[in-house]
Parts: C-alpha cells; structure tokens; sequence
C-alpha cells in the first residue's frame, strides 16, 4: 500500500513542494510567503553546476542532515527491501520551534541544519 500511495514520481519533483509551500491570500492575491521563489534565487538552485544544485527534498527531507549530498542506504517501512536513499518526513531546517514541539531532537537537527545553510561575514568601517 505504501509503495502504490506514496512512491509516486511525482514525489521526486520539488514542482510538487512547491504548490503548498508558496502562499498567498486568496481575497488580495498577494504572495504571503515565498519559498519557492526564495530557493530559486539562491546559491542552492545552480544551474550552472548541478552537482552543486540542492531542492527542498535534498535538504529538509534527508535521513542524515550531516551527509547531505550523499545517499543514506536504508529500510523506510517495516519489512520493506532496503534503498539505495532513504528519505524522511522529519522537515529537518523549517520552522525548528513548530518541529521542537513534536521531538526535541528534530529541533535540534533543524537548528544544526539552518547553520549550515547560510554563512555571514561584518565587517565595522
């Protein structure tokens, strides 16, 4: 039954994270949270080197946020046959808060996920 449901491939296209994650109010049309339009923009969308390239389900659906990029073997059902990759519904770099009230280890995750994503450099002239 899961294989059928949710092994689907459209699953494996970020298009599909895309149609909940980006939001807008119905009665004004305005866009209320972008994030598709946020990753398109940025380093993680690189066309130009696609070994670079990371989608939503590369990053926030992994089964080990510590080796994103590579493939993590593993058995997503109970009796099922093992993957080559397995991925997970922990959401790991979304809202950490939202994801701590479920499990304090997918907060922690999530936080170590959202320092990896980003790097900031000040300088004081």
């Amino acid at each position: 039954m899961h294989k059928q449901s949710y092994s689907q491939p459209f699953y494996k296209d970020e298009q599909y994270c895309k149609s909940c994650h980006n939001e807008f109010s119905p009665g004004f049309g305005a866009m209320v949270v972008d994030t598709w339009g946020e990753w398109e923009k940025s380093s993680f969308n690189n066309p130009e080197n696609p070994k670079k390239r990371r989608g939503c389900i590369a990053c926030h659906m992994h089964g080990d946020i510590s080796k994103i990029g590579e493939d993590v073997p593993g058995i997503s059902t109970d009796g099922g046959r093992v993957k080559k990759n397995v991925v997970t519904h922990q959401v790991t770099g979304a809202n950490h808060f939202l994801v701590g009230l479920r499990n304090p280890e997918l907060e922690k995750m999530s936080i170590e996920l959202l320092k990896t994503s980003a790097s900031l450099e000040q300088s004081i002239t």
